[in-house]
């Protein structure tokens, strides 16, 4: 597949290209992941998949939120919804981030949700990393959520939190019945 970047597109499109293709790229590898855990086997080629699988092994997420959320069950309308919110966590065990998040959440028909947005996590320090990012958030009868998304980290992070420039990471979230909800965020290394 050849992509020609013309000229004519804005540096913003053509940030907005790159950040689908990583997206997708993201998506492709954990849903990858998922099926060789689910099967319990590899189904690639035998040549070098140990390589493979190291690659995905994510350890200890390296950042971690506990938030209040009222999301509501996504009603099949594919009605988007913009919103934002701020919640506290732990960046590497020890240094304190307040995370300020704008997102758009679209519903869909199947229980699911697709959110874009960005986010400005910030440290006690007044160091800051923004990261932009989209996920799909699956909700279950029982009240429930579990999603999963991809993050592109910009350029400008400072600081404590200089190293997450120009980086990915990829997170999984869960909210209980009562609006509790956990944030897990890895790396991609």
């Amino acid at each position: 597949m050849n992509f020609v970047f013309n000229s004519t597109l804005s540096v913003r499109n053509k940030y907005f290209i790159i950040k689908v293709l990583v997206f997708v790229s993201t998506l492709t590898v954990i849903l990858s992941h998922t099926c060789v855990n689910q099967e319990g086997r590899a189904t690639s080629s035998p040549t070098n998949s140990s390589s493979l699988t190291e690659a995905v092994q994510l350890g200890a997420p390296f950042y971690v939120q506990h938030y209040k959320a009222n999301l509501g069950k996504p009603e099949p309308s594919n009605e988007s919804i913009a919103g934002n919110f701020a919640g506290q966590g732990i960046l590497n065990g020890n240094l304190n981030i307040s995370a300020n998040v704008n997102f758009t959440r679209t519903f869909r028909d199947n229980d699911t949700a697709f959110l874009q947005g960005d986010t400005k996590l910030v440290a006690e320090n007044e160091d800051t990393a923004v990261y932009s990012f989209d996920a799909f958030t699956n909700y279950d009868q029982d009240g429930t959520s579990e999603g999963s998304g991809a993050v592109v980290f910009d350029d400008g992070a400072t600081g404590d939190l200089s190293f997450l420039s120009n980086s990915l990471a990829i997170y999984k979230n869960r909210v209980d019945s009562s609006g509790n909800g956990t944030f897990l965020m890895w790396l991609w290394k």
